[in-house]
């Protein structure tokens, strides 16, 4: 995977929006890889009337990302599927074997993707383990994507919090 991000970069990609529907193609401008939160950021160069929408770059075909099961099926009951919950690939798998396959369901029985990430890490994985435990793709309910929750102090909706003519962000970037 590594190598096939370096050459990403100067190349074009598919980008798309939260849906996944294709927005066009887009120049890859930088690649960042942040290993103690295993992630990855990739950079594109878009115009400034779709870069509101665009959400993701698409890396793989297809037809790659549906034949792709992972190296799931070895692994051990015990391994944590979502961090923030503590949820075990055993529980995971006991939801599957019951024939659940809405992952708003798993969600709601293991507390999967309710932690503090908001299925940012472990959605991936639980479509992963569902596809290595021989669920088709076409079964699976994603899980319904929920906006952005930050706290905010009210003074900072009333222009309370202005600095000498610089506005602070909710984010405070």
């Amino acid at each position: 995977m590594k190598t096939l991000l370096k050459r990403l970069k100067g190349e074009k990609a598919i980008i798309v929006d939260e849906d996944s529907n294709s927005l066009g193609m887009a120049e890859v401008v930088f690649i960042r890889q942040l290993k103690a939160e295993a992630t990855t950021i990739i950079g594109v160069s878009v115009s400034s009337d779709i870069a509101e929408k665009v959400s993701s770059v698409k890396i793989l075909d297809i037809e790659d990302a549906i034949s792709y099961n992972g190296d799931i099926k070895n692994l051990e009951d015990s391994v944590i599927v979502c961090r923030c919950e503590r949820v075990t690939l055993g529980e995971i798998r006991k939801c599957i074997k019951n024939g659940i396959r809405d992952l708003n369901q798993i969600k709601a029985i293991t507390r999967a993707g309710m932690g503090a990430c908001g299925a940012k890490t472990c959605n991936s994985l639980l479509i992963s383990i569902m596809k290595s435990e021989g669920v088709k793709i076409e079964e699976i309910t994603d899980l319904t994507k929920r906006p952005l929750f930050v706290e905010t102090e009210l003074g900072v909706f009333a222009g309370l919090n202005k600095k000498e003519g610089k506005d602070i962000s909710f984010s405070g970037f």
